[in-house]
């Protein structure tokens, strides 16, 4: 039978086999150039230097994972700049951060004291749990708490956080009490007694309140009645206690 080709057409036949191509892979071009290695132990003393020059500079924190925050007082609030490892600023809040346990207040310009409600919240803590270390930083608003296999935060908010398996970072002398079943290191009872006029102490006024102020006067029988004084807000207050109400002397008057 004879083959019939149409003009413009190729048979199949008159096609030559083609041998494919090895296609040999390239390894591909950087586009970036290798820069040197930055370890986790990088010295950002000079780098942080020079925020403490800055007139509205709050605090300088150093956060668990590496990086830092620069907190700085703003119009209406604080500021905080996140400061990498490599010392660069990434980005920035219109607040002030929470600082955890686990970070580290390099610097303060004020030291931060608890509120009554955080307070209220670490009394209610020691019932529950009967060994306690309560931990006062400078520079840091919260109270931590340390209890067997925990950490535990009391933000101002009387918000409590709790960590499992972390370390807080303390020294020794921002230990402000400690407790434990078998052997108190405190006597609250003898705490008590020992309260005299002049003494900054933190008391209960009522269950639900707790308050900061100055013994100014004793009396009764064995000076049971304490009279303080302190602020409600900003108007200053007074009132009469027993001894039975003083949580902890704060300062032993002159």
């Amino acid at each position: 039978m004879d083959k019939y080709i149409a003009e413009g057409q190729i048979s199949i036949f008159d096609i030559q086999a083609i041998k494919a191509t090895k296609k040999i892979p390239e390894k591909p071009k950087s586009l970036t150039k290798t820069h040197q290695k930055v370890t986790e132990n990088i010295d950002l003393s000079t780098a942080l230097e020079k925020y403490k020059s800055i007139d509205n500079l709050s605090r300088i924190i150093k956060y668990s994972c590496g990086s830092y925050g620069i907190e700085l007082i703003a119009q209406g609030g604080f500021k905080t700049i996140y400061v990498n490892r490599q010392g660069v600023e990434e980005f920035e809040f219109d607040k002030r951060i929470n600082v955890l346990p686990m970070d580290q207040v390099l610097y303060y310009k004020e030291n931060l004291n608890p509120n009554s409600l955080q307070e209220q919240r670490f009394q209610e803590l020691k019932t529950k749990y009967p060994d306690v270390k309560e931990i006062k930083r400078k520079g840091d608003g919260n109270i931590i708490v340390e209890v067997p296999g925990k950490v535990i935060s009391i933000n101002s908010r009387g918000w409590i956080l709790e960590f499992n398996n972390v370390q807080a970072i303390y020294s020794q002398n921002e230990v402000i009490q400690e407790q434990n079943e078998e052997s108190e290191i405190f006597d609250i009872k003898q705490m008590q007694k020992s309260v005299r006029v002049g003494d900054k102490v933190q008391a209960y006024r009522s269950k639900s309140e707790i308050i900061t102020g100055v013994i100014t006067r004793e009396y009764g029988i064995g000076n049971e009645i304490l009279n303080i004084s302190f602020k409600r807000g900003e108007v200053g207050a007074s009132t009469a206690i027993g001894r039975r109400q003083v949580i902890k002397i704060l300062e032993v008057g002159a």
